[in-house]
This record gives C-alpha cells, sequence and structure tokens, in this order.
C-alpha cells in the first residue's frame, strides 16, 4: 500500500563526528542536499527508490510522528521513541529500520552509533531482487554502513575501521547503478587515510567527472579536508 505521507523533504547533512578536541568541519548545506536528493538515505524514503509504506497503520502513524520530530522538530530521541514503536508494530517495516539508523547517528553517542552500524548491517544482509530492493537501494546502504565505519574511525582513530569502510565502499562500488559523489568521496578519503594515494587518485578523477559543478566539490572536501590535495594538484 502506497500511503501518502505529508512530511518536509528539505534535507540537511549529517552531523559531523570527530575525536574529542578537533575541530567539527562544516556540515553540507541543505541547498546543496536540496539539489541532490539522494545523497542521504532515510531522509530521502517518500521517493520511488525506497519499499513502499507498511500496511499496518499504527505503524505508519509512529512512522509519521518519527518522521516530523526528526525533520521538523529535530528531535532525536523523541525520533527513535517512534521509530522502535512503529517497529513493534510492523517488525519488517523496511523505512522505519532506514531511518532508525541515521537517527541513531543523529544521536551521537557510541551507543547509538554502534546500533546504526548494526541496523545497516542486518539491512545489508538482505538481497536485493530488482523489485521491491533495487541495487542502488542496495549500494546506498552498503555506502551508508561504509559512513558508519568511518565515523567510528573519526572517533576513535582505531584504524581497523577504516579497512572496514574501505570494504563497504568496494561492495556499494559494485551494486551502484550511477556514479555518485557521496559515495566516491569518503572512498577517496579512506585511501587516503590509508596511504594509498595512487588508488585514491584514480577515484578522485572519478569524483571530478561525476561532480556537477567546482561548487559541489568544495563542498565534498569541505567535509573531507584531506581531499584539498587533489584540488592543489588541479591549480
Amino acid at each position: 500500500m502506497k500511503s501518502a505521507v505529508s512530511v518536509d523533504e528539505n534535507l540537511t547533512a549529517l552531523p559531523r563526528l570527530f575525536p574529542e578536541g578537533q575541530a567539527e568541519e562544516e556540515p553540507l548545506s541543505a541547498a546543496f542536499h536540496e539539489r541532490f536528493p539522494v545523497l542521504l538515505i532515510g531522509q530521502r524514503t517518500q521517493g520511488t527508490i525506497w519499499p513502499d509504506h507498511s500496511d499496518n497503520v499504527a505503524a505508519l502513524e509512529c512512522y509519521r510522528e518519527g518522521y516530523r520530530a526528526l525533520h521538523e522538530d529535530k528531535d532525536a530521541v523523541a525520533a527513535m521513541r517512534f521509530y522502535e514503536e512503529a517497529l513493534e508494530h510492523d517488525p519488517l517495516y523496511f523505512r522505519v529500520w532506514v531511518e532508525l539508523a541515521i537517527v541513531c547517528l543523529m544521536d551521537n553517542t557510541a551507543e547509538s552509533i554502534e546500533k546504526a552500524e548494526g541496523i545497516f548491517v542486518r539491512l545489508c544482509a538482505i538481497e536485493p531482487d530488482g523489485e521491491w530492493l533495487t541495487r542502488e537501494v542496495a549500494s546506498i546502504l552498503r555506502q551508508n554502513l561504509g559512513y558508519t565505519r568511518l565515523v567510528r574511525y573519526r572517533r576513535t582513530g582505531d584504524r581497523a575501521y577504516l579497512k572496514l569502510a574501505e570494504g563497504e565502499y568496494e561492495l556499494a562500488n559494485a551494486l551502484a547503478e550511477h556514479e555518485r559523489l557521496e559515495l566516491l568521496c569518503p572512498w577517496t578519503y579512506v585511501k587516503l587515510e590509508l596511504g594509498e594515494k595512487e588508488s585514491a587518485q584514480r577515484l578522485w578523477r572519478r569524483v571530478e567527472k561525476a561532480a556537477p559543478s567546482q561548487e559541489v566539490l568544495a563542498e565534498y572536501v569541505a567535509k573531507y579536508s584531506s581531499l584539498r590535495l587533489f584540488l592543489g594538484e588541479n591549480k
């Protein structure tokens, strides 16, 4: 059943998470995400690439309340409560699992980030069938699992998370049906952090081809500051 859910489609960036004492980078602008609405899952669940809403009326209402709490009220705790209640009504409500993972990242605690990672691990275990779960959605899920590993690396400095992130980005790339900067840029960053500059350069060439403008490219470089290395090479 496709239910019309009235939500605010203005998109904002996930919080940038860093080890204690490190300055926080500027998030990507809301206008940037409005131009590229498939960048962040969870905030892009009203389009055609995502599975339908639940047939369970109570679950759907909890989803609406959670979405409103997260995207309008910016209340991660309330949103988490509503999404968990929705899953009590319908444990297979795919969109809610996606949203819950996003809100756990936004909650920005070690426990909630670990929970987000666990959710993405479970979602990524579902094989795309080309109908209710497309390869592109599966790729986006893998990409976001990679992002949670990258977040944990930035919080802890544990390089094991870099290798985990690299593996997820490789899988996301294999599933992807389109070039996506939100996959390529953090993957390039991971390669640089691992000291694999040649691999990073090859990925950067894909980034340059995929970027619709220098303005957009600059926003990603601001998010992953070590990518400034490549901008400097092109001057």
